[in-house]
């Protein structure tokens, strides 16, 4: 096989484990009657919505901390996207017990964590520092797109009979062959670092190092998530204030995925030509959103600005892929890639506690948690502007100079 077919073949199957990180929401659809069925108060049925996300954490962790040492990058995503098809459809052909869809939903969200963690890593060691971008955009599309489809198809399963909605995760099972078939083992090289090396002893193994600037980046994504979810979680309830309609509620809550999608396909070129205010960029297209989004006083602009927000969101995060990428060395790269996902669905199973403490300092829970929001956002901003969040890393063609 010539090289420019077997980098499309390993780009095929690094965006199909891209594609099943954001499966997570798949069963949103029927969260609802869970909670009628098994008569559940609103803030249980919210924590077993998230408990995917906790056990995800978890799950990034312990992956990140032995992958490419005592696992292969190969056999992992192999691993985890087995765990996830199986423990997302099982569901659907047990009988019906809430203790047997929470353990399979932790084995679920372990299965997520896992594949979230090993995409950054496998970009990191398959792509030199110029594609990575591009691919990040493209994986960071696919796993959105997919999770969107997947959450419509979700509900209409779930209109069929509740616990339908699992055999929505049966549509991984493509993603899982094409892993096995087109991904491969990566080497244990990094093709750029952050700053100039020594020669290399082969037969020396590189030191764990984990750089301040990968944690601060993985804290960035947390609390973007966490500032973020009022408007992805609570979409719907903004619009009640302008329409009745369940349908245009169901439009406004896609704007955010729709925003999404719009981010991962403008990523790479808007990341090229901005570089290192980049992220500043971003998480300033996503406050404006947030803000927008509490000030919008009909549909269409609403539905404009959770748009805006979506897009922001989804381009902060591959943005701190990269710099994490950039500055983690081939020893510790998996482990600062799982702390971005481990922080993120912290973030994610503790949005609910968050709503409800910002609820009762200000007796708001739908528009103050977006103010504050903002304001985090446009600080984030501030601080990315002035304070270059990018390492020096060497420009192509050239031996002293660096450039981000």
């Amino acid at each position: 096989m010539d090289d420019k077919r077997r980098k499309l073949v390993t780009t095929i199957g690094v965006v199909a484990v891209f594609s099943m990180g954001q499966s997570i929401g798949a069963m949103n659809g029927a969260i609802a009657k869970i909670s009628e069925t098994y008569a559940l108060s609103s803030t249980t049925t919210l924590y077993i919505s998230t408990i995917a996300a906790l056990s995800c954490m978890i799950s990034a962790l312990l992956l990140g901390s032995v992958v490419g040492k005592k696992i292969g990058y190969r056999t992992a995503s192999l691993l985890c996207a087995l765990t996830l098809v199986v423990a997302g459809m099982l569901p659907a052909f047990l009988p019906d017990s809430l203790v047997l869809i929470l353990i399979l939903r932790v084995l679920f969200g372990m299965g997520v964590g896992g594949i979230l963690t090993v995409e950054n890593p496998l970009v990191a060691y398959l792509y030199p520092l110029e594609e990575r971008a591009a691919i990040l955009g493209a994986g960071t599309f696919a796993g959105f797109g997919a999770g969107m489809i997947m959450q419509l198809w979700g509900g209409v399963l779930a209109e069929t009979h509740w616990n339908w909605v699992f055999l929505t995760h049966g549509v991984m099972a493509v993603a899982l062959v094409v892993v096995f078939f087109c991904l491969p083992e990566p080497p244990r090289t990094l093709s750029v670092q952050p700053e100039p090396q020594a020669p290399a002893d082969e037969n020396k193994q590189e030191k764990f190092h984990l750089e301040p600037r990968a944690v601060l980046m993985a804290l960035l994504a947390g609390v973007v998530t966490l500032i973020s979810c009022p408007v992805l979680m609570g979409a719907s309830f903004l619009s009640a204030v302008l329409s009745d309609s369940t349908t245009v509620a169901g439009l406004v809550s896609m704007c955010f995925s729709f925003g999404s999608l719009l981010g991962a396909l403008m990523f790479s070129k808007l990341y090229k030509k901005t570089k290192t205010k980049s992220v500043s960029l971003f998480l300033l297209l996503g406050g404006l959103g947030l803000g927008a989004s509490a000030l919008s006083g009909n549909i269409p602009l609403l539905c404009v600005s959770v748009t805006l927000a979506g897009l922001g969101f989804s381009m902060v995060i591959p943005a701190a892929m990269m710099i994490v990428g950039m500055v983690s060395n081939a020893a510790s790269v998996a482990f600062a890639s799982s702390l971005i996902v481990a922080f993120m669905h912290t973030s994610i199973f503790l949005m609910s506690a968050y709503m409800e403490l910002v609820a009762l300092f200000t007796g708001d829970r739908l528009y103050s948690p977006i103010y504050i929001g903002v304001v985090i956002y446009l600080t984030l901003t501030l601080l990315t502007f002035i304070i270059n969040p990018f390492p020096r890393v060497p420009s192509e063609g050239s031996e002293g100079k660096f450039s981000a």
